[in-house]
């Protein structure tokens, strides 16, 4: 079922939009001066930047800044795109949405130039570029990946779109932070230029709402006056150094953004600043002008060049620049001087936001879309190229899958609709799909009726149908006893409730909870018993070996020796229950008294979850107790209570989904959100998240990951072709 996303009330009054960015061919500077307004310098480049979420006055909204974007959803805040600065709270840049780890839950996000916010219970977390001041955390160096509060823990609402903060406490005192070169903090002449804490903003009365623009900041007062400090010869007609007051009142929702300013008079949409950009034709508005004859607007968002407002049965209008088609409204090159209305893809607009590279995105219905440029990755599709038309964010938009498997290098997977499909490697037939060798790089579908789930091995595949009955294909025929290699599903004989398939051999749990095997240690043409009297309550397999447990205690059998090769191990104290993995020389089990993981075995490379763990048994230092678990051929994977996934051990190939050649001996939280679902392959991973999106990660050198790209360090979104 599609999860709804839908903003949240991020100022007082009326729904609120969201950030502006803009965006203009690269080009070298020694200084801001360089740079055309609304533009700094960064490394040698003019560069742009963004602000704060659209609002619908539900619990959910979208933030974009420069050349990233982020959503606030069930307190959680993901965010996509660029990150050269640590701007999506990680190490990594991606195209495709991906969880701030360790926020506590939010209620609002703001987003600038290159760092972002979310409020959290009145204290407001920051991270990403800090070199200006910009995060409030008293430090002026960028460091990726640190999110650090602010100052005092009373703040109802920060705003942000370059290099300055700004931010209303309980009582409406008025505080600003960051970059203070053209006087947008309203601290008076002789101010510093730079402030890396909270500075109180003299300002008589109460403020309502506070909205940054690039190098200057408006406010509106309790009684709905506006109030603006600054510089822009657009907006302010030159330089103010400290809040002085605009015509008209009755204010609300004002959104500041490069060169102009909009807001809403009671339902009037009011705009003002540079030519083309404020709903007036080609011409400029030295003053608030009011855009149109309509009285029923509830929202409006700012971009660098253009701007978009939205009434209040769902219509979203846009006007201004429309090079790469972040109006929507049609190809990109045409400009609107006046509203012209978006087209509605399934439903009523809720909200809008803009983009940094001249991107714009929308809340519809739960739903989030984008368009315009996508440079960085801002679209949040998992992969560049522009849309002059809104396009659904998140992988596979309506398609929600409910179970994923990895063999060694090749991975299938079943949707909520009963399809099975199977990707990466097809040496001998493992993905079914009567091709082999041919190595398919992207999902394709296995015949054969409604499916309900899948179990994978190194070169094996087998899936259970709807009806119970089971199907194997894959290996060189001995794992399913068929006699040579089956590259189509055929059906196992007798009605079983689970299956393990190693590399030369598949087992199925029968009614009784016992093994069933075939493969190339047993009778090649029908299923054998193996360790009868044993009892199974879960399995898993790798290589030769089968792990599980059994009354309690961790169980071990080496296929190729029913007698010898069987072992039992009891943890002091504990019974052992499901979940259970295997890996290539690891075995890990949840203890039955609350969950806790335990891991035993080869520890070289940190598959243990424990420094300098021995082989013997080691509990994993996790946040929660254990809902399922993974092994691959060197690392491990883990859910917990809650949803979080988290990876430890070798990541050369970026498996543990943190970064290429980093082997972490303790878990580290994977990007992306909640999950349901996780499996290990020999150097990949792949999850299903709480939405029925499917995303894998690490190596992609037969196709692994599914997406028809290279390989990955964080999660990337496996769609249908």
């Amino acid at each position: 079922m599609r999860r709804a996303w839908v903003a949240v009330v991020a100022v007082a009054g009326v729904a609120a939009a969201c950030n502006p960015f803009w965006w203009w061919p690269s080009s070298a500077c020694d200084d801001d001066a360089d740079c055309r307004s609304g533009r700094i310098c960064v490394d040698g480049t003019c560069r742009a930047g963004g602000r704060t979420p659209a609002a619908t006055g539900d619990d959910r909204s979208i933030a974009m800044g420069g050349e990233f974007a982020c959503v606030l959803r069930d307190g959680g805040v993901t965010c996509w795109g660029g990150n050269a600065f640590g701007q999506l709270g990680t190490v990594s840049a991606s195209p495709a949405p991906a969880v701030v780890p360790g926020l506590q839950p939010a209620q609002a996000i703001t987003v600038g130039f290159g760092h972002a916010c979310a409020l959290a219970g009145g204290t407001a977390w920051c991270w990403g570029y800090a070199d200006r001041g910009a995060l409030g955390t008293g430090s002026m160096t960028t460091q990726p990946g640190l999110i650090e509060p602010v100052a005092f823990t009373d703040w109802v609402q920060v705003d942000s779109f370059g290099h300055h903060t700004c931010g209303i406490r309980e009582g409406g005192a008025l505080y600003c932070w960051g970059d203070n070169n053209a006087g947008q903090l309203g601290l008076g002449p002789g101010a510093a230029t730079q402030y890396a804490e909270p500075v109180q903003v003299p300002f008589v009365g109460g403020v309502a709402e506070v909205s940054t623009g690039w190098d200057f900041t408006c406010v509106v007062s309790t009684d709905g006056r506006l109030w603006c400090f600054g510089t822009s010869n657009e907006v302010l007609g030159g330089r103010l150094d400290a809040p002085t007051q605009m015509p008209e009142t009755g204010w609300s929702n004002i959104q500041a953004a490069a060169t102009h300013v909009c807001g809403l008079r009671g339902g009037e949409l009011w705009c003002w600043g540079e030519a083309g950009h404020v709903g007036q034709g080609d011409e400029a508005a030295l003053q608030p002008t009011r855009v149109g004859s309509a009285g029923n607007w509830r929202g409006v968002t700012c971009g660098a060049f253009h701007s978009c407002a939205w009434n209040d049965v769902g219509e979203l209008y846009c006007f201004g620049a429309n090079a790469a088609g972040q109006l929507g409204t049609g190809p990109g090159g045409i400009n609107a001087g006046t509203p012209k209305r978006v087209p509605t893809p399934d439903g009523a607009w809720q909200a809008a936001a803009m983009g940094p590279s001249e991107s714009t995105c929308g809340l519809q219905d739960g739903r989030v879309y984008c368009w315009g440029s996508n440079e960085h990755g801002e679209l949040g599709q998992g992969y560049a190229g522009r849309s002059a038309a809104p396009r659904e964010v998140g992988p596979d938009a309506g398609h929600r899958w409910t179970q994923v498997r990895a063999g060694d290098r090749h991975a299938c997977a079943v949707d909520q609709e009963g399809g099975l499909y199977c990707w990466g490697s097809n040496d001998v037939g493992q993905l079914g799909t009567a091709d082999m060798p041919v190595q398919h790089r992207t999902p394709v579908g296995v015949d054969g009726g409604a499916w309900s789930r899948v179990v994978a091995g190194e070169m094996t595949t087998c899936a259970m149908q709807r009806d119970g009955g089971w199907f194997c294909f894959g290996s060189d025929g001995l794992s399913v006893g068929l006699g040579g290699p089956e590259q189509r599903p055929v059906r196992i004989p007798g009605p079983f409730v689970d299956a393990v398939v190693g590399n030369s051999f598949a087992c199925f749990v029968d009614g009784a909870a016992g093994l069933q095997c075939t493969g190339s240690y047993f009778d090649r043409t029908e299923l054998r018993a193996a360790l009868p009297g044993v009892t199974w309550d879960a399995v898993a397999g790798r290589g030769d070996v089968v792990a599980g447990t059994s009354g309690g205690r961790m169980q071990r059998w080496t296929v190729w020796d029913a007698d010898a090769g069987f072992t039992s191990e009891t943890l002091p104290g504990l019974a052992m229950r499901a979940p259970v993995a295997r890996g290539t020389g690891h075995d890990c089990a949840a203890s039955s008294d609350g969950g806790s993981l335990f891991c035993m075995g080869d520890n070289s490379n940190g598959q243990l979850g424990v420094p300098d763990g021995g082989p013997g048994p080691q509990e994993v230092p996790l946040p929660g107790a254990v809902l399922s678990v993974c092994a691959g051929q060197d690392h491990t994977c883990a859910i917990v209570d809650g949803g979080s996934a988290w990876c430890w051990g070798r990541g050369e190939e970026g498996e543990t989904g943190y970064r290429v050649d980093y082997q972490s001996p303790t878990p580290r939280e994977v990007s992306g959100g909640a999950f349901t679902d996780i499996t290990c392959g020999t150097s990949f991973t792949c999850g299903i998240r709480a939405g029925g999106t499917l995303w894998c990660w690490g190596s992609n050198r037969r196709g692994e990951l599914g997406d028809g790209r290279g390989g990955s360090p964080v999660p990337q979104p496996v769609t249908l072709p």
